[in-house]
């Protein structure tokens, strides 16, 4: 029910029309779903509701006619990765929100956006230290730490090179 893209176009919103007609076809209430959509910078709360659909256009999107696309907005926008003091951090606290609470399924990306990606492996290794950091935390009263078990899937070529080098890093 909730879909990040870097795209612009509108193929999940596409997607959410034909699940409408094809619940008005065949009379099954439970396919149709309200889709809210966010564009940069106003992502709103990350939200869940089964009857509910949401759509976060992270780079833009064609109806607002707005688009990071030149290396400065990505610089501007990918603070932690670009090193940047003039920025904003709304996507990656975005991406942050859904990182650490959700399990996410990566489809059709290829990890040639390198900001993109390597804000995934920052959050990554983030995440994984701060589990250790709230272990030992929580050793010092001999108790165990129990973290949210939160899996990411990806869907991707086998031999695509930037994912086995950064596989191995």
């Amino acid at each position: 029910n909730t879909h990040l893209t870097t795209n612009f176009d509108t193929s999940i919103e596409n997607a959410y029309k034909f699940l409408e007609y094809l619940s008005e076809r065949i009379k099954e209430k439970k396919l149709k779903k309200n889709l809210t959509k966010y564009a940069i910078p106003d992502f709103g709360q990350s939200s869940y509701s089964d009857d509910q659909g949401f759509l976060y256009y992270l780079h833009g999107n064609i109806q607002k006619k707005v688009f990071i696309f030149k290396k400065s907005d990505y610089d501007t926008y990918y603070p932690s990765v670009s090193g940047s003091t003039s920025s904003v951090s709304c996507i990656e606290e975005c991406i942050k929100s859904f990182y650490k609470l959700k399990n996410i399924l990566f489809i059709g990306f290829s990890f040639t956006d390198t900001y993109v990606r390597d804000l995934f492996f920052k959050l990554a290794k983030d995440i994984q230290r701060e589990n250790e950091i709230n272990a030992n935390f929580y050793g010092q009263s001999n108790q165990a730490y129990c973290c949210r078990d939160i899996s990411h899937f990806l869907i991707i070529d086998s031999g695509n090179k930037i994912w086995s080098e950064k596989k191995e890093q």
